[in-house]
């Protein structure tokens, strides 16, 4: 009985240790406060939840993007980016390639026809 209790007390702090760690979600250096910007970009040319999580795919993926934040009732795209890394016209150049305009940069309309149609604004 005293061996199930040791155990149990063990695995209770090996569980209660592992779970305090902070682990980084982009498994790299942060980078420093100092390269963070924050921007927003119009996106006015989108229609629905499924846009948003399309253009939301599209940038997170991009390499210097550490959050985005797209509001469909007000048609903008919020990013915070790396400056070390990125600039607002690739941004811009991300959103257009997943078939949306972005500012003043028009979309792809290739991308933009492979949408599904609700995410068409027939333009």
């Amino acid at each position: 009985m005293y061996q199930y209790f040791v155990l149990s007390v063990m695995l209770i702090g090996l569980l209660l240790t592992g779970c305090g760690q902070k682990q980084s979600s982009s498994g790299g250096e942060q980078p420093a406060a100092t390269n963070l910007e924050t921007t927003t970009i119009s996106t006015s040319s989108i229609m629905c939840g499924m846009c948003v999580s399309t253009i939301e795919k599209a940038v997170s993926g991009v390499d210097g993007v550490q959050n985005v934040e797209v509001n469909l009732q007000e048609k903008s795209t919020t990013v915070k980016f790396d400056k070390a890394k990125l600039d607002i016209a690739s941004l811009e150049k991300t959103i257009s390639e997943a078939g949306y305009d972005a500012n003043e940069t028009l979309r792809n309309r290739e991308a933009y026809d492979g949408l599904p149609g609700c995410c068409k604004d027939g333009k």
